[in-house]
């Protein structure tokens, strides 16, 4: 690898970074920029995906409290990164994660409201608040959500008080798709509804679900593209239970997709199991 920033003792113009070819390997991929935290054992330098090590798009924060820790200076009051979710949700997905600039951040008091905007790099920072407990959110572009530990649209922090910890937030897509679920006599039935990406984009997307909740079902974050619904109902007995898809087949090839927009909600469908 060839080392453009150090942050820690005298590294040369380039390394060798050593993974294994185990479940526990590192990602990388030639010509893409990481944050690369390894370890020493017996003289050579490794690295696995248990480590801090991420692209460096997605590690703008971390390196942020880093150039800090090495050259002496101060963070902002507060703070953080804004980046896309990425559709794959295993370690490779971290190559997907882009920075999402131009958004407004806003940091709120009792008293007051301070604004910035995120910067290329999807960073944003908020220098010479005034000491106290602010309500920090990000207002995401249209069809989207920006949130917090993957559940919040804000969270809240301490500025002047001695707190150097990054708020990122994700950018979600806010597709939706929304019904009931039951049998041919109206019965609720119990189980969970998976959708699963069937195009017309190449993603590595892993089905996205929700609990069957007295007969309805909400699946929400969802990409614009086709998707197949597919019933799984709660275990019972030893048997395994077999899937029923939308609107109310067995059969994978006889699933109506459903077709959803740059964040458009498609809610009300009826979901049949026999």
């Amino acid at each position: 690898m060839s080392v453009s920033e150090r942050f820690r003792d005298n590294a040369t113009h380039s390394v060798v970074v050593q993974t294994d070819t185990s479940d526990c390997a590192y990602p990388f991929e030639v010509g893409h920029e990481y944050l690369v935290f390894a370890n020493e054992f017996q003289g050579n330098l490794t690295v696995n995906k248990c480590t801090g090590t991420r692209p460096a798009r997605m590690a703008v924060t971390t390196i942020q409290q880093l150039r800090a820790l090495r050259d002496g200076t101060a963070l902002p009051d507060l703070f953080g990164f804004a980046g896309t979710h990425p559709a794959d949700s295993s370690e490779k997905g971290w190559e997907q994660v882009e920075p999402v600039p131009d958004l407004t951040v806003t940091a709120q008091s009792e008293r007051e409201d301070f604004r910035t905007q995120t910067a290329d790099d999807g960073s944003y920072a908020f220098r010479g608040l005034p000491a106290g407990r602010y309500q920090v959110r990000v207002q995401p572009p249209a069809g989207r959500l920006a949130l917090w530990n993957g559940t919040a649209d804000h969270v809240g922090a301490n500025a002047g008080l001695g707190d150097t910890c990054p708020l990122n937030f994700e950018v979600f897509y806010d597709g939706r798709i929304s019904g009931t679920v039951g049998r041919g006599d109206g019965q609720p039935v119990s189980g969970s509804v998976f959708a699963e990406y069937e195009g017309p984009e190449k993603l590595n997307a892993a089905p996205v679900g929700g609990h069957v909740n007295n007969g309805h079902f909400e699946i929400s974050r969802l990409w614009p593209g086709l998707y197949r619904l597919v019933f799984w109902p709660d275990a019972q007995g030893p048997s395994r239970a077999h899937p029923t898809y939308y609107p109310g087949t067995q059969a994978a090839s006889e699933a109506t997709p459903v077709a959803l927009g740059d964040g458009t909600h498609v809610d009300g469908l009826r979901f049949t199991i026999f």
